[in-house]
C-alpha cells in the first residue's frame, strides 16, 4: 500500500520535498487540466532546482516544458556546459574488446506491431562498441549502425576509433563500401534515375553508370578486377596482356585537353620525363600491336601483326626518327635525312616529281620586250615647254626638245614613279641631227642608252632600283647638237606576240585558226600566285579559240614534237595529271578556261584528251586538275591550257605534271637547281653584249641586258664570249661578283686576235655577273647558253 502524505509542515533541514518510502510508487491522479504534472526539486526557495517534470504525456528532464515524450535541457550558459546530455553507460568494470563490450546503445523497435515475429524484432539500433581492451590509457570506441529487414537489425556501418567510415565492411580509407555483386555501391542522383553510381559486376568489375532519361542506366567506365584494366565506354577485352594495365576506349571517341584552340594547351603520353629505352605508347589489340619506342633519344614507330596475345612479342620497326634528324622507314640507322627500306609507290599526289620545264615562266630566250600599259611620261613629245627639267644647253621649242652646243653630261629629266625590281624601258628618239651624241638616261643605273650620233631612237632597258626614278635623255659629247621628237618611258615585259608557236622557253601556243598571245607577269599581289614570282598572261586570238601547252619531256618550244617517238615511248600506257592555277579576271565565261592533257595532234580535241572542269568564271584563282592515260601506242602527246572562246585573258601559275592520278592544290613542285637551255641560243636574243666595246663594265644586270629572256635572281649560267684587245697579256675575266675568284679568266696571247671562251660560273645572290678588263676589249660578246634556276 502506498504510504501517505500529512499536511504538516516539513521542516526546513530536510533536502527532500517529497519521499516515497519501502520501495513503493508515487503515483498522482489525473486532474481536468493537461498542466498537472508531478515535479521533483530539492527545495522550494527563489533558486529552486527542478529536475524532473511529468506531464500528462511527456517528461522533462530540466524542462519545464517538454516538447517531446522525453527532453533533456542543458543549464543555461555557454558552450558545452549549455548543453543537455543524455548518458547511455554500462556499469561493468572491465571493458573488453574480445567479448565486444558495448558501452551504450539505443533500439529502434515496433513490439506492438500486429503481425508479430519479426515485426517486432528490433529493426535498428545504434550502439557505442569497444574497438580495444580499456584501461587507464585507452578508452577506443566506434560507433556502429544496424539495420534490419527480416532478422534482428546487424551491423551496416562504422565509425571506428580513428574516424574512418566503413559502410558494409571496414576498409584503409577514410571512407570505404563494401557492396555485393551486381548492387549499386554509391549513388550520385539529382533525381530518380538522373545522376552516376557504380557497382560491381558478377566478376568483380568495378562499373561506374550514368543515368540519362530518368529510368535506363548505362556503364561509362570500368574497371577490371583481375588486371586493373580501366575501359570508357567499354568493358576491356579479357585477352588484353595481363601484365600490363591498359586503358581502352570504345566507339568513336576523341582524347583531348580542351574543344577549343589555345596557347599552352598540350596532351602528352608517357612514363615520365626522362624514359628511355622503354616503350612510350603501346597499342594492341587481338592479333597486331603498335608502339613507340625511345632509346638515346631516338625514336621508334614498331608493329607486330602475327603473335598471340599475351606471347612474346616480335617488333618490326617502321618508322625511325634519330636524333640527328635522319629518318628511316623500315631502317633503323638511316645515314640521310630520309632512307627507305623497300621502295616509295606513290599514288596520292605526294612526294610528285614535276616533270615540266620552265614551269615558273622564268626563261624567254624565244621573246620580244612588249610594253605594259601606258606610256609613263608626261608630254613626252614635248607638246609644250613644260613637265621636264631642263639643264644647260636644252630648250623645248615648236614640239622638240633642242640642245644647242650643248656641254656634256647634260640632262632633260622628268621623275617618275616606279615599282622597285620591275623592267622599264625609256626611249629618245632624235629627229634632226647636226652634230654630237645623245643617249637614254635614267639616275637608276650608270649604263647609258646606244649612242646615237644621227637622226634614230637611243634606248636603255633597266630594273628599277628606287620607287622614283629619274628618265630623260642625255649629251654624251660636248658641242652637241640635235632636236628629240619624243622620250617615252614604259613598264616592260618579255613576250611571245609574233604569229607561230614559239612560247616562253618549253611551251608552244596554238589555235585553230590563229595563235594567241603570252607575256610574263611580274609578281603581283593579284595577278601572280603566292609562291611564284611569275605568271603567264595568255591572250588568245579574236578569230579563235586557243591553247598554251608543253610537250613533255621535248624541252622546246615545237609543235612537232608532239609525236617525237621518244616522247611517245615515255608516256605509252602511262597515267599522268596535270595541275595548275588559273586567273581569270572575269572577263571569260564559266564554260571557257581549263586545261588538259592530249595524245591528239589538236591538243584539246574533245574525243582525244582529258580536260579538267573549267575556271567558274569568277575573278580569282581556282586550281584546275585533269588525269588521263596514254594508250599503249599514242599519237601523240601534250599538256597545257585552253581557252575555249576568242579575246579572253587569262593568267596561268604553278603548273605541274606527275606520274599518277592525282596532284591537289599547294602541292607545286619544281625541281630545285633545274636548268633551263636556251632555245634561241644563236643571234641576238641570247646576247648580253653583242659586238660591243667594253671598258671595265663592272657588274652586269642579266635581267634588263637580257630584255627580260633571263629572269631575276638565276643561280648559275652557262655561255660563251669573244673579245678583242690590242696588247697581247692583257686579262678579261667573267666571274660571279666583284672581288670573287670563281670566274672565267682569260689572258690574251696575242695582240689584236679575237680570243673566245665558254663560261660556266655561280652568280650573286641577285642573279648578276661581273666582268672586269685592264684594257678595252673590242667587238665584245657575251652569250648565254642556259640558266640555273634557284
Amino acid at each position: 500500500m502506498a504510504e501517505s502524505l500529512t499536511g504538516n509542515t516539513i521542516a526546513s533541514t530536510y533536502k527532500t520535498l517529497l519521499k516515497a518510502g519501502s520501495n513503493n510508487p508515487v503515483a498522482l491522479a489525473s486532474g481536468s487540466s493537461s498542466s498537472e504534472r508531478l515535479v521533483f526539486g530539492e527545495d522550494d526557495a527563489a533558486d529552486v532546482r527542478t529536475a524532473v517534470y511529468v506531464t500528462q504525456d511527456r517528461i522533462g528532464l530540466n524542462a519545464s516544458d517538454p516538447g517531446t515524450l522525453l527532453e533533456v535541457r542543458g543549464d543555461a550558459g555557454t558552450g558545452a556546459a549549455s548543453a543537455g546530455v543524455l548518458t547511455l553507460s554500462t556499469a561493468e568494470t572491465s571493458v573488453r574488446v574480445g567479448t565486444v563490450d558495448q558501452l551504450g546503445r539505443i533500439d529502434f523497435q515496433a513490439p506492438k506491431e500486429s503481425g508479430g515475429t519479426d515485426a517486432i524484432l528490433v529493426g535498428a539500433s545504434i550502439w557505442a562498441e569497444c574497438e580495444e581492451d580499456f584501461s587507464s590509457s585507452n578508452n577506443s570506441t566506434g560507433l556502429v549502425f544496424a539495420t534490419g529487414t527480416t532478422a534482428a537489425a546487424a551491423e551496416q556501418m562504422r565509425i571506428d576509433q580513428d574516424g574512418n567510415v566503413g559502410i558494409g565492411a571496414m576498409g584503409s580509407g577514410k571512407l570505404t563500401v563494401i557492396a555485393a555483386h551486381e548492387a549499386v555501391g554509391i549513388s550520385l542522383e539529382e533525381g530518380s534515375g538522373y545522376g552516376f553510381r557504380y557497382s560491381t559486376d558478377s566478376s568483380g568489375n568495378l562499373n561506374w553508370e550514368r543515368g540519362y532519361d530518368g529510368t535506363n542506366w548505362s556503364n561509362f567506365l570500368t574497371v577490371t578486377r583481375a588486371s586493373g584494366n580501366v575501359g570508357i565506354g567499354c568493358t576491356p577485352n579479357s585477352n588484353w596482356l595481363s601484365s600490363y594495365t591498359a586503358l581502352q576506349i570504345g566507339g568513336q571517341c576523341s582524347i583531348m585537353t580542351d574543344t577549343a584552340a589555345g596557347a599552352g594547351k598540350e596532351f602528352a603520353i608517357s612514363q615520365n620525363a626522362y624514359t628511355d629505352a622503354y616503350p612510350t605508347w603501346k597499342f594492341q589489340n587481338e592479333d597486331e600491336a603498335w608502339q613507340m619506342y625511345g632509346l638515346g633519344g631516338n625514336v621508334s614507330f614498331r608493329h607486330s601483326d602475327s603473335d598471340a596475345i599475351d606471347s612474346a612479342i616480335s617488333w618490326v620497326n617502321s618508322l625511325y626518327l634519330g636524333v640527328d634528324g635522319n629518318v628511316g622507314i623500315n631502317e633503323t640507322s638511316p645515314a640521310h635525312k630520309l632512307d627507305v627500306d623497300g621502295g616509295i609507290v606513290e599514288q596520292g599526289g605526294v612526294l610528285k616529281e614535276n616533270l615540266l620545264t620552265n614551269s615558273g615562266f622564268d626563261v624567254w630566250s624565244n621573246s620580244t620586250l612588249e610594253n605594259v600599259g601606258s606610256d609613263l611620261t608626261t608630254n613626252g613629245s614635248f607638246a609644250a615647254d613644260s613637265d621636264w627639267t631642263k639643264e644647260s644647253g636644252w630648250t623645248i621649242t615648236g614640239g622638240n626638245a633642242v640642245v644647242t652646243s650643248g656641254a656634256i653630261n647634260n640632262v632633260i629629266k622628268q621623275t617618275i614613279t616606279t615599282v622597285v625590281g620591275k623592267l622599264y624601258r625609256v626611249v629618245a628618239t632624235c629627229n634632226g641631227y647636226t652634230d654630237g651624241s645623245v643617249g637614254a638616261y635614267t639616275n637608276a643605273t650608270s649604263v647609258r642608252g646606244n649612242v646615237v650620233t644621227s637622226t634614230a631612237a637611243s634606248t636603255l632597258v633597266f630594273e628599277a632600283t628606287s620607287t622614283s626614278t629619274i628618265i630623260g635623255a642625255i649629251t654624251l659629247t660636248a658641242g652637241s647638237d640635235f632636236t628629240l621628237s619624243d622620250i617615252s618611258f614604259y613598264e616592260v615585259t618579255p613576250g611571245c606576240v609574233v604569229a607561230g608557236p614559239l612560247a616562253m622557253d618549253g611551251w608552244s601556243k596554238d589555235g585553230y585558226s590563229a595563235h594567241g598571245t603570252v607575256i610574263r607577269q611580274h609578281s603581283d599581289s593579284t595577278l601572280t600566285k603566292a609562291g611564284s614570282f611569275y605568271s603567264a598572261k595568255f591572250t588568245s586570238h579574236a578569230s579563235s579559240d586557243n591553247s598554251l601547252y608543253q610537250v613533255p619531256f621535248s624541252n622546246v618550244s615545237n609543235n612537232t614534237s608532239r609525236d617525237d617517238v621518244e616522247v611517245l615511248a615515255r608516256v605509252a600506257g602511262r597515267t599522268m595529271t596535270f595541275g595548275s592555277w588559273v586567273y581569270n579576271n572575269g572577263d571569260a565565261a564559266s564554260n571557257q578556261i581549263a586545261v588538259f592533257i592530249s595524245d591528239s595532234n589538236r591538243g584539246y580535241s574533245t574525243s582525244h584528251h582529258d580536260a579538267s572542269d573549267f575556271h567558274s568564271g569568277d575573278a580569282g584563282w581556282e586550281w584546275l586538275e585533269c588525269t588521263f592515260t596514254f594508250g599503249a601506242t599514242p599519237a601523240s602527246a601534250a599538256v597545257g591550257y585552253f581557252i575555249d572562246n576568242g579575246s579572253e585573258v587569262a593568267y596561268f601559275s604553278q603548273p605541274m605534271l606527275v606520274f599518277g592520278s592525282s596532284i591537289g592544290e599547294g602541292n607545286y613542285t619544281r625541281p630545285q637547281g633545274e636548268w633551263v637551255w636556251a632555245e634561241q641560243q644563236a643571234g641576238a636574243n641570247c646576247a648580253f653584249i653583242n659586238e660591243e666595246t667594253v671598258s671595265n663594265p663592272g657588274d652586269l644586270n642579266l635581267e634588263a641586258l637580257s630584255e627580260g629572256r633571263v629572269p631575276k635572281g638565276i643561280k648559275a649560267i652557262k655561255g660563251h664570249i669573244g673579245y678583242t684587245q690590242a696588247t697581247a697579256g692583257k686579262y678579261f675575266i667573267i666571274r660571279g661578283q666583284s672581288g670573287m675568284n670563281n670566274g672565267v679568266l682569260l689572258y690574251n696571247p696575242v695582240g689584236g686576235v679575237k680570243s673566245s671562251s665558254g663560261f660556266d660560273i655561280a652568280c650573286d645572290s641577285s642573279g648578276d655577273i661581273n666582268i672586269i678588263t685592264d684594257q678595252d676589249a673590242t667587238g665584245t660578246s657575251v652569250f648565254w647558253d642556259a640558266v640555273q634556276l634557284r
